[in-house]
């Protein structure tokens, strides 16, 4: 008999977002534990929302986006239509003409970029995929605390300050303005501004995208996790369009430093809790 699926205490995993926060390195197993399993309340908000669902999603390092993100977004993207819902994919020019080379079947909007970047309000159903978030100072903060406000897209100029689900998974993101004071204390992270209805962790957000999705299928009993080795190709897809990883700032076939094919053992993992 082969072992089940491992939650990030060594055990075995109950919920989604266990497998999805397997690493702590940047804080996110402490904010499991304090959020509890926001990824099934996600889920429900999601399928309780009668809005044209807006997925933001894209991270630029040195102008580019990560591959940690768009897989995420795209694969939610897929599931919330699959049952219905109208979604758009929200995102930086530049970022959008690698997406629309990818996946030219999806809606995109366009978010401005750098400091002096103004966009009009848009309406809808706010969800963010590892999207910078902008801090109190006004500054946009990578994961070394750099300020990258030159080239980041400014989602609150057009989508407001606040979202019905976040995900990320290092507490620079869009909607990390939600999490509790104690962790800012701990990891040195400059507060974000913006805040969430629902805040889902994740070690990698891509994975708190899956996990979402898993809590999706379980509430509707419907398939909806991508099949594995499509979702890879679409990852190999998006590098070989430009997308690089955040990590390294590389156009490797990594994920915030690991190698694709740990996305492709997640999925596998979270198909059979």
């Amino acid at each position: 008999m082969t072992a089940g699926p491992t939650a990030t205490d060594g055990s075995a995993a109950r919920t989604p977002l266990e497998l999805a926060t397997a690493r702590n390195d940047r804080g996110m197993q402490d904010l499991l534990a304090a959020l509890g399993n926001t990824a099934a309340d996600a889920a429900r908000i999601l399928l309780d929302e009668n809005e044209p669902v807006v997925i933001c999603t894209g991270f630029p390092v040195n102008g580019a986006p990560e591959t940690d993100g768009p897989p995420g977004a795209f694969a939610l993207a897929d599931a919330l239509r699959s049952l219905g819902k109208a979604v758009s994919v929200a995102s930086w020019d530049q970022a959008l003409q690698i997406f629309a080379k990818v996946r030219g079947d999806l809606s995109f909007l366009q978010v401005p970029v750098g400091r002096d970047g103004v966009g009009g309000p848009a309406s809808g159903a706010v969800v963010t995929i590892e999207v910078c978030g902008q801090c109190d100072d006004g500054s946009y903060r990578n994961m070394r605390g750099v300020d990258i406000g030159a080239c980041a897209p400014r989602f609150e100029s057009v989508f407001g300050m606040r979202s019905i689900v976040s995900v990320g998974d290092g507490g620079n993101e869009f909607g990390m303005g939600s999490a509790p004071d104690s962790f800012f204390r701990k990891w040195r992270v400059m507060r974000p501004v913006s805040t969430t209805e629902c805040l889902v962790p994740a070690a990698v957000s891509n994975y708190g995208a899956y996990a979402i999705i898993k809590e999706l299928e379980r509430a509707t009993q419907r398939t909806l996790l991508p099949d594995p080795a499509d979702h890879l190709a679409l990852i190999r897809a998006l590098v070989a369009a430009g997308c690089v990883d955040g990590y390294t700032g590389q156009p490797t076939l990594t994920v915030d430093g690991e190698d694709i094919a740990a996305t492709g053992r997640l999925l596998e993992d979270l198909d059979k809790l």
